[in-house]
């Protein structure tokens, strides 16, 4: 049986990988193969995040997911892998498999970080409950230096604005759920970085991305390409919820809040 690989090694991978990741970058057959065997050998947090990285360089992301999934079964507790899977959804725009598992993953792992992610979420979604439940839960973990107050003015603004864009677009949820859907399988498809996210009671209620690293010309690529697919959808024909993405710029303008 072949020996398994140190943890350093492991952890190792796991930074060179992701960074390939972020470049657009991809590992050839041999290489596969060869630190497959490796990481195989192992059965650590470390090896299961590497395998992972490993697979979607290869081009196998479905095999990825699946092995970033563990997190989520009821006889694993790690958070490591849980923040990984975190990452590898980022780095492969999959925010739609973000909103599946978004709030199982900040009920399962009780933190900053995943309450964070869960009330973005639901803020992305159109889920006023959703987004008071998690804010409320990461406000608790905060210390004052951490931004406390800030954060519960914050949480406000959030659902001020969703409530604004609701109600100026008299949209349903079903509605706004689908959109979102549109617009976040879009942001993939181009593999796009995104910025900050605004809901607003602008004109008949608007939903803005802002995009960064790509020109005004693949800017308004994306928005053709989510205007084509949203006409494509009978059930958002009489939605006044406009959406589109932009460059990069404040979008928010009350109290700061970044998270932590």
């Amino acid at each position: 049986m072949a020996a398994g690989i140190p943890q350093e090694k492991a952890e190792e991978y796991i930074a060179q990988f992701s960074a390939k990741l972020v470049n657009g970058e991809s590992v050839d057959h041999f290489t596969y193969k060869r630190v497959s065997t490796e990481l195989n050998a192992t059965n650590t947090s470390a090896s299961l995040v590497a395998s992972g990285y490993l697979e979607v360089l290869f081009g196998n992301e479905q095999e990825a997911l699946e092995i970033f999934r563990l997190s989520l079964d009821p006889q694993v507790n790690d958070f490591f892998l849980a923040q990984h899977f975190y990452e590898f959804l980022k780095l492969t725009f999959n925010f739609l498999e973000l909103s599946k598992v978004a709030y199982i993953l900040a009920e399962k792992y009780p933190s900053k970080m995943f309450s964070q992610i869960a009330y973005s979420n639901a803020y992305r979604f159109g889920e006023r409950s959703h987004l008071s439940r998690f804010f409320d839960e990461h406000i608790k973990l905060l210390s004052d230096a951490e931004g406390r107050q800030k954060a519960m003015k914050h949480k406000d603004e959030l659902l001020s604005e969703l409530d604004g864009a609701f109600d100026a677009s008299q949209s349903t949820h079903e509605q706004f759920d689908l959109l979102a859907s549109i617009i976040w399988s879009v942001v993939k498809e181009f593999k796009a970085i995104t910025g900050y996210v605004q809901l607003s009671d602008r004109g008949n209620g608007c939903y803005i991305v802002d995009i960064k690293g790509k020109s005004p010309k693949e800017i308004a690529k994306m928005n053709f390409a989510l205007a084509d697919k949203v006409c494509e959808e009978d059930k958002l024909d009489k939605c006044r919820l406009l959406a589109r993405f932009s460059s990069p710029r404040q979008l928010h303008t009350g109290v700061s809040y970044v998270g932590n």
